[in-house]
């Protein structure tokens, strides 16, 4: 899925600093927020095991339903970003 939608860029990258992980991968997140959310809604993820378990719907519904999540993760960003 990563080469079909974010030219093989990672969405996770651990960081140096272990408290710098989640900032990172959530700035990845909101950087690939288009591709991430066109995996979620390709074939693909559908005939995978994911896309059909209870959590895989669950991350359909945060992703692209949820209209909170992705200010949420931008406002997370915005306050960390200073210190790390």
């Amino acid at each position: 899925m990563r080469k079909d939608f974010t030219n093989e860029n990672d969405l996770y990258h651990p960081g140096i600093m272990r408290f710098a992980t989640h900032f990172l991968s959530i700035q990845c997140l909101l950087k690939f927020k288009k591709e991430f959310q066109q995996i979620f809604t390709c074939l693909k993820w559908e005939e995978l095991s994911y896309g059909k378990s209870k959590v895989g719907k669950e991350i359909i519904i945060i992703t692209l339903q949820d209209k909170d999540f992705w200010p949420q993760c931008k406002y997370i960003i915005k306050i960390i970003e200073p210190s790390v």
